[in-house]
């Protein structure tokens, strides 16, 4: 992870270093934002474990039209 992530986890917002890993646990409210004081874009690496299904995503809030 790049610097000028926010990461909001359980209604706190956490602010990550260059290369600092954030464990996400299964059924956990989260966002993944970047600072808007960056300057420029944010890289974040994804890694899952076990067995998930991209399809049970349920999006409460999304700025970019995806939520149904």
């Amino acid at each position: 992870m790049d610097d000028g992530a926010i990461v909001e986890l359980d209604g706190k917002c956490l602010y990550p270093k260059k290369g600092e890993e954030i464990w996400i646990p299964s059924g956990s409210l989260h966002r993944l934002r970047c600072n808007d004081t960056a300057g420029v874009p944010l890289r974040i690496l994804e890694v899952s474990y076990g067995e998930f299904d991209e399809n049970d995503i349920e999006r409460l809030n999304d700025e970019y039209g995806r939520a149904e």
